[in-house]
């Protein structure tokens, strides 16, 4: 079996549970648990740097951190203003991501029957995109082995189609 066709049946399995599950279910599923923690630190790490170039927050950062120097000598190797910056912006993330993920569930789970069949089909087409994002870093990780001999073995399997193409231009990088 080639790795097109492969990861095309595989995608399809995936769409066909995301429409027989719906959206609410879906988005539940994997911003829960171990995935909601990676998703929330990936916000925070993409937030966290775009509210940082704001001076105000900047500044504030800073003074957090010479405050604690001024306190106790050992945090000249520890910026205590980035972690206390960070672990907020978690904490807000959190809440944020819970109260979405609640409110979006009741929504998509109502009677009407516009809304199921939305839920449906946004449920295919979510599960797919999480699917693809975790092949997406099934890639990243193979390109990490690329020089072994198992590495070499999965990129004769995927040959030069369509799935050759997206492991070439993947943009997660590690």
């Amino acid at each position: 079996m080639s790795a097109d066709l492969f990861f095309l049946c595989f995608f399809m399995v995936v769409a066909l549970l995301g429409a027989i599950i719906g959206m609410s279910r879906v988005v539940k599923i994997m911003t829960s648990g171990v995935f909601g923690l990676i998703i929330s630190i990936l916000c925070c790490y993409s937030i966290g740097q775009m509210f940082m170039s704001i001076p105000a927050i900047a500044e504030l950062v800073a003074y957090v951190h010479t405050r604690a120097i001024e306190a106790w000598e050992l945090f000249k190797f520890i910026n205590v203003g980035i972690i206390a910056y960070y672990v907020g912006m978690f904490l807000i993330i959190q809440i944020a991501r819970k109260l979405t993920v609640a409110i979006f569930k009741r929504i998509m789970e109502a009677k009407l029957p516009i809304v199921r069949f939305l839920n449906r089909a946004l449920g295919s087409l979510s599960a797919v995109a999480f699917a693809f994002i975790g092949v997406l870093v099934f890639f990243a990780v193979v390109q990490i082995i690329i020089d072994s001999e198992t590495g070499r073995s999965f990129l004769d399997w995927l040959g030069s189609g369509f799935m050759r193409r997206i492991f070439d231009a993947n943009p997660i990088r590690f």
